[in-house]
């Protein structure tokens, strides 16, 4: 059971906005977790989001590490 990350307008926090110039200074949205049994389809364009996030190393920086480690965290003391 993998946790999906959805920022808190449901949509992935990480995504560039739609006037695609990056937004400085501030907060990514806070990620909250939604089960993947929730979903009904898979959204490939979310697979695709996250298979480039690994291609340039958005995971290895240490602030996502640690997001990534809290939502594992709280879906571990779920079950």
């Amino acid at each position: 059971m993998s946790p999906v990350l959805r920022g808190s307008a449901g949509r992935d926090p990480g995504a560039r906005s739609r006037s695609r110039a990056p937004r400085k200074g501030t907060a990514p949205a806070p990620l909250r977790l939604v089960s993947w049994r929730s979903a009904k389809t898979i959204r490939w364009s979310k697979v695709m989001t996250a298979q480039a996030r690994i291609a340039v190393g958005y995971y290895d920086r240490e602030d996502v590490k640690e997001l990534l480690l809290d939502a594992v965290m709280q879906e571990l003391a779920r079950h």
